[in-house]
């Protein structure tokens, strides 16, 4: 009998009586992705049984809020692990801790590592999201990413290195990973196989990547343009080829669509050979849809092997996420076939996501069901490879949105005969291993074969490729026993053969004798070589050994004796001799060869000549190869040295190759002796090398370089000391004759020379610069020195020429700029030059200033008024000069206390206004000002006078109107106006009463136009104020007026009377309007109907309905009710008899039925809707209850939630799963949540408890 475990609609606890699974060994793991933007994904399990539990790594890591990351896509079982690969850490949506990579418990599901981030940029923020993942060894798994393939330790749970040439080039952190395009979409890699020999992964941008599992590195890259990879029974790689819309062939992209794929189709499959990597083309027949793509939002794709028939799986690629019909490639007969189509089951029926996995145990398949993205069923059919359904497994509701499966690794891989001993001699061994393991729940074809623990690595190479071992000696001589195991690991489990490795030996060369290098009549040699030949077994005493041949007789004797080789060689004789030695023992012979090599002495061709310079000669060279010759060797390889130098003082020697380098010291002259030596591998002969350098005369030199002089203009004479200028190196200083040869301006300087003292006189008031020439002369030698005389003129200061006046400015008067140009001058330079600014202003609260050029711009500050003292200052080549004057700002006459208008009721009057405060001057006494009145523009309504400092006012009798009259005051020639305005008008009155009226209770808000209840006839109603005076009901409406408009707001739900008083003001006068408003409560919903949760095969179930309906106002026998929609008549049977509905459930019928009950009394009409679930189970599994009601749906404003629980959180998402509104820590059974600032629309709604979660659909009008 099938049971289903059953969550609280969305809650994360197991419910019932059943207690959780803890043996994950016999069914199938179910990924999910889970509702984005509310809580993690999640993992489901489905056992052999039938049973269905839910969220099975919450519930095994139960008290530590774990969860799985956020959009979890990928999932294996290797070894003793269960690896979960997500794209983000965690959801917005959840407080628990996830991780874009999760270790647990193959068996147990209990965490063992949570790992946030995979890698990050230098800001903190993720560059590499979770993709897939692969196990690659016992030690090693690789992860997958939008950002390239990384090395993860299984022993530590850490992520290791990055595998170089698979990153991501474009990813820097600061994209947006939500948008389905940008970096994040690009060279993402996708599934990833491990062969014996590679591991494949599909990589978005370039191909398919052929790593070395060992190294880890790329080893090549299979170009093309691929969506999803799987493995065959027979073990051949198979890839989804897909093109793009928009470019056809590899590499994509294009204007319209860009490298992340979308609208991709697929048209064929690539085979490659797992160990050749030789691939062929399979097409699929047109009139089949090729293999969707995965990239867009990455997902495993619907692309599946079987390991039981060698057959090929997929979906069709009509709809992004969303398909119907699973085809079938059989690679035997190549034939295709569809075998599965949802829409059989039911027309709105679909394959979700990846779609479905194959089960590897038995080739079943599990398919991923469900109707649409706002429809929360799911279903997971169960088909043979046929397609025919075994089981249709139905989950609770929830937006599950299924990524793949993952089949648990229940059984080991098992041996077949192998040799425990292996024997070999000269030939290498072989044995294919591919048919000697097999593993009953995992695919053949994938299990990798190693060798390992070697003994003695240094007898054979032992490895394993294409699936066959491979043995071959290292040494054809040199044999032994060593012991090796064979493992084979098929999913991360490991078995091991232990292989004795037996290898023969023979006679060979351990140490080849190295060749003998003698010298020319060398005494003779003696070389051990009893231990040069091994025979393993034979004592070395018994080896025999002799000289087999001597190629040079002539040159050296040779022979062997107490296994000692004897060499002796010929007077006078150099050369080669090759020797053939040869040891033999037990019938088996090796021979080793040496060559001799006697080396002949290098010899003096001639005497290097005598080598006689003058003084200070520039370097000398002699070819020293032409002296010297080495008989059997290259001359180029004699090394030259030098032994001695008996005067080092005279000169140096270097010798560079063959080449001799001769440096004399400066000044120097006399005899030297170098002693040259000449060295051919190792053998030397030796010469001597004399040299003679003869004295030269040589000429005078400067010591110095006479330094340039700078002066002022008229300054004192200058001498300068010409004695140490000029030197001989040969002779007497005194004896040098120095004069002067040139003065390039003796109008600015003189010059005298007296016993080597040059006096320099200068031309008074004289400025510039002069080049003089001084010359030492001795034995025709001579030598020049040149200086310059610099005189700089003496500047004149500045003054100032004009003085600047005081000036007088209005208040908030415009800038004023005054022109400087005259007010500096400088006798010696252009007065344009005279940089001017302000250094001084005592008013700077007053004015602003600022100079450009030569012109002074003065800025008055607003409303201020006094005196400030400026200071102008001129400058130029550090003179300066200064002028004093002072800005008054005047501050004039202004309206300080304007008269308000007057507006007053006909036949009224008006008091006198004191107006002696009406203007004020700052700057003089306001006694002063004399007031006036300028003008009255309508006297016949109204007289005006002044009398003393008071304006009197005498209206005209029962007359209306307005008049504008102007004051004047006025003080020292300015003056301000002031104007008042005074109307004169008729009172205000009702002119049309509103109407008491009656409306039904939660009606709408009411407008009423008031624009003429209230008459003023003198202002033609344009200054009438009407106002709320009083409210008697304040419970029942709230009143506003807005615009003319009285606006009638009604409270929910309430009814009554309420005497409402509307105030209207003209001016000074004012009269009441009155109203009374009647609120009538008709025919509603008292208590909202629970929804229904009932196992199947129920008994009926009765609702009273006078609980539900309610009329306040009228008899409530009077109503009458029907069934408006039942929307599963096949699940439910419903009737009314007087006031109660009885439901009456269908036989072994499971399900769900949306019911409407009808009540109508007075023309008022009331509807309740709620839900009935039927559920599967039958007896075994009590379902623990669960009300709600959520009313009115379809709602306007205020939405009202009952629930059998108490409430923590309110969450309201709309049809693509944003989240819209959501309140917290409600903590009661009743709540009301305003959703009035929503549109219309359907929406979802999450109801949060501490144990459950539910989720119902409601409609906003």
């Amino acid at each position: 009998m099938k049971k289903i475990i059953l969550s609280s609609i969305f809650a994360f606890l197991i419910l019932g009586i059943k207690a959780q699974q803890t043996n994950y060994q016999d069914g199938v793991f179910i990924l999910n992705e889970d509702w984005f933007g509310h809580n993690n994904s999640t993992i489901n399990f489905i056992s052999k049984s039938s049973d269905v539990f839910y969220r099975v790594y919450e519930y095994e890591n139960q008290g530590r809020d774990l969860s799985l990351g956020c959009t979890s896509q990928y999932g294996m079982i290797y070894g003793d692990n269960m690896l979960i690969i997500s794209k983000q850490d965690k959801d917005d949506g959840d407080s628990r801790i996830g991780g874009r990579v999760i270790v647990a418990d193959a068996t147990k599901l209990t965490n063992k590592r949570a790992i946030k981030y995979i890698l990050q940029n230098d800001q903190g923020s993720s560059i590499a999201d979770g993709r897939s993942c692969l196990g690659v060894d016992e030690n090693t798994a690789y992860i997958g990413t939008n950002n390239g393939i990384f090395v993860f330790d299984l022993i530590s749970n850490q992520i290791m290195e990055r595998i170089s040439g698979t990153e991501n080039p474009l990813v820097n952190g600061d994209e947006n990973n939500a948008n389905g395009q940008g970096a994040f979409y690009n060279n993402q890699i996708g599934h990833m196989i491990r062969t014996p020999d590679y591991v494949f992964a599909v990589y978005q941008d370039s191909g398919i990547f052929v790593i070395d599992p060992n190294l880890h590195k790329v080893k090549t890259v299979i170009k093309g343009c691929f969506s999803s990879m799987v493995q065959s029974k027979d073990g051949y790689i198979w890839a989804a080829c897909n093109t793009n819309h928009d470019a056809q062939k590899y590499p994509y992209g294009g204007s319209n669509f860009s490298s992340w794929g979308d609208g991709w189709e697929g048209s064929r499959l690539l085979r490659i050979d797992p160990f050749s990597l030789e691939t062929s083309n399979i097409n699929i027949p047109s009139n089949m849809p090729g293999i969707r793509q995965t990239w867009y939002a990455w997902t495993n794709g619907g692309f599946c092997a079987s390991a039981v028939s060698n057959y090929l799986y997929w979906t069709d690629d009509n709809a992004w996420f969303e398909s119907s019909k699973i085809y079938r490639y059989d690679i035997n007969n190549n034939t295709f076939k569809k075998i599965f189509d949802a829409k059989d089951i039911h027309a709105d029926r679909n394959i979700y996501g990846a779609g479905f996995g194959v089960n590897p145990e038995n080739g079943n398949l599990f398919v991923f069901l469900f109707n649409s993205f706002t429809d929360n069923r799911n279903w997971i059919a169960e088909l043979d490879e046929n397609g025919n359904i075994i089981e249709n497994h139905s989950l609770i509701q929830n937006y599950w949105f299924p990524s793949m499966s993952i089949f648990p690794d229940k059984y080991d891989p098992e041996l077949s005969t192998i040799p425990e001993t292996i024997s070999i001699d000269k030939t290498p061994y072989k044995l294919y291993l591919g048919d000697c393991v097999t593993d009953a729940d995992n695919l053949n074809a994938a299990i990798v074969k190693s060798v390992k623990n070697i003994g003695n690595s240094n007898l054979a190479n032992i490895f394993v490729k294409h699936d066959t071992l491979n043995i071959s000696r290292i040494s054809p001589k040199i044999g032994g026993d060593t012991r090796f195991n064979l493992a084979f690991n098929s999913n991360g489990k490991i078995i091991t053969k232990n292989i004795n490795l037996k290898i023969s030996s023979h006679l060979y060369l351990q140490n080849p004798i190295e060749d003998i290098f003698l010298k020319e009549n060398n005494p003779d040699t003696e070389i051990d070589i009893s231990n040069y030949f091994i025979l393993p077994g034979v004592n070395n005493n018994l080896i025999q050994l002799q000289v087999e041949s001597n190629s040079n007789e002539q040159l050296i004797n040779c022979n062997i004796s107490n296994n000692k080789l004897h060499i002796s060689t010929k007077i006078s004789q150099y050369g080669i001799a090759k020797l053939i030695i040869k040891a033999s023992a037990k019938g088996e012979i090796e021979r080793d060869t040496v060559l001799v090599n006697v080396d002949a002495k290098p010899v003096l061709l001639s005497e290097i000549p005598e080598v006689v310079l003058p003084e200070d000669n520039p370097e000398f060279s002699i070819n020293l190869a032409q002296y010297f010759h080495d008989l059997d060797n290259d001359d180029s390889d004699i090394i030259y040295t030098i032994q001695s130098n008996t005067n080092s003082s005279l000169l140096t020697g270097n010798i560079s190759g063959a080449t001799l380098t001769l440096k004399l010291k400066a000044n120097q002259f006399g005899m030297a002796s170098l002693q040259l030596k000449a060295n051919s591998n190792g053998q030397t002969i030796a010469t001597n090398l004399e040299i003679t350098v003869n004295p030269v005369d040589d000429p005078i030199i400067s010591t110095k370089i006479l330094e340039d002089i700078y002066l002022m203009e008229n300054s004192q004479d200058s001498t300068i000391n010409l004695s140490v200028d000029f030197t001989d190196p040969d002779n007497d200083d005194n004896l040098i004759k120095t004069r002067v040869i040139s003065n390039s301006n003796t109008a600015l300087v003189n010059h005298l020379l007296n016993n080597n003292n040059l006096t320099l006189s200068f031309e008074p008031n004289h400025s510039g610069y002069s080049e003089i020439i001084i010359q030492g002369a001795l034995n025709g030698y001579t030598q020049k020195d040149t200086f310059n005389v610099y005189v700089k003129d003496v500047d004149q200061p500045i003054f100032c020429n004009n003085l600047i006046e005081d000036s007088i400015i209005i208040k908030n008067a415009p800038d004023i700029v005054l022109n400087l140009s005259n007010i500096f001058s400088d006798p010696d330079d252009n007065d344009a030059l005279i940089n001017i600014s302000v250094i001084k202003n005592s008013g700077s609260k007053l004015i602003q200033t600022s100079v450009n050029g030569q012109m002074l711009t003065i800025h008055p500050e607003h409303n201020k008024s006094g005196i400030a003292e400026l200071i102008v200052e001129g400058s130029l080549n550090g003179f300066t000069a200064n002028d004093i004057f002072n800005i008054k700002i005047d501050d004039p006459i202004y309206l300080a206390n304007p008269i308000n208008d007057i507006i007053v009721q006909k036949n009224g009057i008006i008091e006198n206004i004191d107006i002696s405060n009406v203007f004020n001057d700052n700057d003089d006494n306001n006694q002063n000002i004399v007031t006036s009145i300028v003008s009255n523009s309508m006297s016949e309504l109204v007289q005006v006078a002044i009398n003393e400092n008071q304006l009197a006012f005498d209206l005209s009798n029962d007359k209306t109107g307005e008049t504008q009259i102007i004051l004047k005051g006025e003080l020292l020639g300015y003056s301000a106006n002031d104007t008042i305005m005074v109307r004169i008008v008729d009172p205000v009155y009702v002119a049309n009463s509103i109407s008491d009226f009656t409306v039904p209770v939660n009606s709408e808000t009411q407008w009423i136009d008031i624009s003429n209840v209230f008459v003023n006839p003198s202002t033609d109603n344009q200054l009438i104020d009407v106002e709320l005076y009083n409210n008697s009901n304040q419970a029942l409406v709230i009143p506003e007026i807005k615009s003319e408009l009285l606006i009638l707001n009604f409270s929910k739900n309430m009814y009554g009377k309420s005497e409402m008083i509307l105030k209207a003001t003209s001016g000074e006068f004012y009269t009441f309007d009155t109203l009374m408003l009647t609120v009538d409560k008709p025919l509603y919903v008292k208590n909202h109907i629970y929804d229904i949760f009932v196992n199947r095969n129920s008994e009926d179930k009765y609702i009273k309905l006078k609980d539900i309906f309610d009329d306040p106002d009228n008899n409530m026998d009077a109503i009458s009710y029907n069934i408006l929609s039942n929307s599963n008549e096949n699940l439910l049977n419903i009737s009314i008899l007087n006031d109660t509905a009885t439901l009456s459930f269908s036989k072994n019928f499971y399900g769900e039925a949306e019911v409407i009950i009808e009540a109508q009394l007075n023309n008022y009409i009331a509807r309740d809707t709620f839900l009935v679930t039927v559920n599967k189970t039958i007896g075994i599994t009590k379902i623990e209850d669960v009300l709600i009601k959520i009313y009115p749906n379809f709602v306007k404003d205020i939405l009202n939630i009952e629930c059998s629980f108490e409430i923590n959180r309110i969450v309201i998402y709309n049809c693509l799963g944003n989240m819209i509104k959501m309140e917290k820590t409600v903590n009661n059974t009743h709540h009301k949540i305003n959703i009035s600032n929503l549109i219309g629309g359907t929406y979802f709604i999450s109801i949060e408890g501490k144990n459950n979660r539910i989720t119902k659909k409601i409609i906003k009008q």
